[in-house]
């Protein structure tokens, strides 16, 4: 199984332009969205497969403590995770793929694990281990944001920016592996 960290959504899809002519639909599945009532609830057999490329599951959370994803539930959805897997039954080529992040989580957290390499290299090794053992095609880092964290820009790290850079480049050095997503 190939395993992937990325960036975020914009950097999926200027990867994909630049690796492939073929068009990228990415679609993001809130995991919240099936505990909404009436017809704002959207279980994940109510997403027709064929029409996304990528279906990222949203949100993971940086547990950091263990330097892991966690569920934002607070342990793995392993239920949810087998039924938008299920999809690639409409849809072979489809990617599922774990978004970690976004506008809940905390960007100390991230800041802090991205200042220290041994901390960088744990979290890279428990990422993916985590999306190997739920069938996960890849990881989306949605850390808003580098240096401003959660849109406040006071916090005098502006370290974050080159740090991030070291958590990719190591990343992809782990996973040579790395072809077209």
């Amino acid at each position: 199984m190939r395993v992937f960290i990325l960036l975020s959504v914009t950097l999926v899809a200027t990867l994909a332009s630049l690796v492939s002519s073929e068009p990228r639909v990415i679609c993001y599945w809130p995991s919240w969205s099936i505990r909404r009532k009436g017809d704002f609830k959207h279980a994940p057999e109510d997403i027709n497969g064929t029409l996304c490329t990528h279906i990222h599951y949203a949100f993971a959370l940086l547990d950091e403590k263990n330097l892991k994803p966690i569920d934002s539930n607070g342990s793995p959805q392993v239920d949810l995770y087998h039924r938008i897997n299920a999809l690639k039954k409409q849809n072979p080529d489809l990617k599922h793929v774990l978004s970690i992040g976004g506008w809940g989580d905390k960007g100390e957290k991230y800041s802090h694990m991205v200042s220290n390499p041994e901390k960088r290299r744990r979290f890279i090794h428990n990422a993916i281990e985590y999306l190997q053992k739920y069938h996960f095609d890849g990881l989306d880092i949605d850390w808003e944001y580098p240096v401003c964290w959660q849109g406040n820009c006071n916090h005098n790290a502006n370290a974050d920016k080159q740090n991030f850079g070291m958590l990719l480049h190591v990343s992809f050095s782990i996973n040579s592996k790395f072809h077209q997503f």
